[in-house]
């Protein structure tokens, strides 16, 4: 049974691009990092970093312990991964490639 269409998107946008990998196992070994611990953590550029840190939240990867209405008050976020939707989106890409669903 195929994944989901949504779900397989996501997860196709988050292995396309190693910065996203790389992040997200910094972010998973280093929980509540902020931007300056995973900038350092991980050598990718300020101006990538930015880029990554937007598309991993966007696709709830990657959580920022500040609600959205808060955002952009200037407060330095700390970000966790959200290690349930991972494991969604790697079932979903388990599924869409092997056909089945993964033994737990």
């Amino acid at each position: 049974m195929p994944a989901t269409p949504d779900l397989f998107d996501d997860a196709v946008n988050l292995v396309r691009n190693r910065a996203h990998l790389r992040v997200v196992e910094y972010i998973r070994e280093n929980p509540g990092a902020y931007l300056s611990d995973i900038l350092a953590g991980t050598d990718t550029p300020r101006g990538s970093l930015g880029r990554v840190l937007r598309t991993l939240v966007e696709l709830d990867v990657v959580t920022i312990d500040v609600p959205p209405e808060k955002r952009g008050t200037g407060r330095n976020f700390r970000y966790t991964v959200n290690e349930t939707r991972v494991r969604q989106i790697l079932t979903a890409l388990h599924t869409e490639l092997l056909g089945e669903r993964p033994s737990s």
